[in-house]
């Protein structure tokens, strides 16, 4: 029996998989076939082991106020979700648009403010906000770049419409969250060798590319390294992961100290403080 043998119903939320009614979508056919002829004893025996790789690997996260233990699996769903290139490139088209505006907000909201005086957005909310930097007035960032790293949260409709509930927007930090279980992908693709797959593993060397670009001193190469409050910290193991992805030295904020600003940080806070 595979694990599509039962069917489900999916009710009222929207299924990557499935129409309402059975049929499989259009891009999942291929995936769906496969999954149909994979028995339920090997998908879970695979299950298990990416689990025991990634536990091995030290892939975990920290859960605290738990009273079974601080320390989980990291999930990692084995289906993959499949996004049709003509969904990824309208997808794309909108977090281009979404961050190029955030940028542009962010540089009126510390220069001209027009969006207060055309009263566009109510200046209350802006200058009454806890994070607005009174002292940061004026200042242009380097490259003009505010938003380093964008984090949306997109979800799909019944009706099959990609929509964003918000956006996290990250400065200077190098977010990783899930890139190391994506590393794995290779492994999984090899499960499903009908599925094309876009890459993920330059991630690192974009990021360290776009640290070095924003870089204030660009007469010389500068130093990029990675702050992590260290190895009691629930991400300590993306830090380290990702500071080998990049090839650049981790240090604790505590025993570190950034001079003459010849050095980006990530992925913590950019103001490297000597303590």
């Amino acid at each position: 029996m595979s694990i599509l043998s039962t069917h489900y119903e999916s009710g009222e939320f929207f299924d990557e998989m499935f129409v309402p009614g059975a049929p499989v979508r259009p891009h999942y056919l291929r995936l769906a076939d496969r999954l149909g002829t994979l028995p339920e004893a090997d998908f879970n025996q695979r299950r298990a082991a990416v689990d025991l790789a990634f536990l091995r690997r030290g892939v975990t996260f920290t859960v605290y106020n738990d009273s079974q233990g601080t320390s989980a699996f990291f999930p990692f769903d084995l289906i993959p979700r499949i996004i049709p290139n003509s969904e990824w490139k309208r997808l794309e088209a909108g977090l281009i648009q979404r961050l190029t505006a955030l940028n542009l907000f962010l540089d009126d909201v510390y220069h001209d403010q027009k969006i207060l005086k055309d009263k566009i957005v109510p200046a209350g909310l802006i200058l009454g906000a806890k994070h607005f930097r009174r002292e940061f007035m004026n200042f242009t960032v380097p490259q003009g770049i505010y938003v380093h790293i964008c984090a949306p949260i997109s979800f799909a409709t019944m009706r099959a419409t990609i929509s964003s509930s918000r956006t996290i927007c990250v400065v200077l930090p190098a977010q990783l969250h899930d890139r190391e279980p994506r590393r794995d992908a290779p492994r999984v693709s090899e499960s499903f060798p009908e599925l094309r797959r876009r890459p993920v593993e330059s991630y690192g060397e974009t990021l360290l590319k776009s640290l070095r670009h924003i870089s204030p001193d660009r007469s010389d190469k500068p130093n990029v390294v990675l702050l992590t409050p260290g190895v009691h910290n629930s991400a300590y193991f993306e830090h380290t992961f990702l500071a080998r992805q990049m090839g650049i030295p981790i240090v604790e904020g505590a025993i570190s100290s950034c001079k003459a600003r010849r050095s980006s940080c990530a992925p913590l806070p950019a103001s490297c403080r000597s303590t």
